[in-house]
């Protein structure tokens, strides 16, 4: 996939890399420069999802180099971070019912499918009416 100027990530990549490379020639790349954008990686956040969409979104912005501009292939040597573990924090009672007394109709169905089914929101906004078993 190419990057894209709608996801934060990718933003952030083209920022790390113009303000690392400036306005050098892709093909005048080096494996110098990656250690350098892998340091910024790194960098200015804790979060393992932040480091991993960082580095994901610093690797297709370098493979499009490759592809499309003749740079080397570098995209090989950006930091791979592994994937984070998700968080197991639950909400008690009294936050659960907060949130329901609180939620819009439509999050409100959202929440309770979600905590009733044990899955994350990501996985509810991908299922269909073809994943439905209703022997199941």
């Amino acid at each position: 996939p190419s990057p894209s100027p709608q996801k934060p990530a990718d933003r952030w990549a083209w920022k790390l890399v113009r303000g690392i490379v400036g306005s050098i020639e892709p093909k005048s790349l080096r494996a110098e420069h990656v250690d350098i954008l892998n340091a910024g990686i790194r960098s200015g956040t804790t979060s393992g999802f932040t480091r991993q969409a960082r580095a994901a979104s610093v690797r297709k912005l370098l493979i499009a180099l490759w592809q499309d501009h003749g740079a080397a292939k570098l995209y090989e040597r950006v930091v791979k971070s592994p994937t984070p573990k998700p968080r197991n924090i639950t909400a008690t009672e009294d936050e659960r019912a907060k949130v329901m007394s609180l939620a819009s109709p439509h999050m409100l169905c959202m929440v309770m499918l979600c905590s009733d089914m044990a899955i994350r929101s990501g996985t509810a906004q991908l299922l269909t009416p073809e994943q439905y078993d209703p022997v199941g």
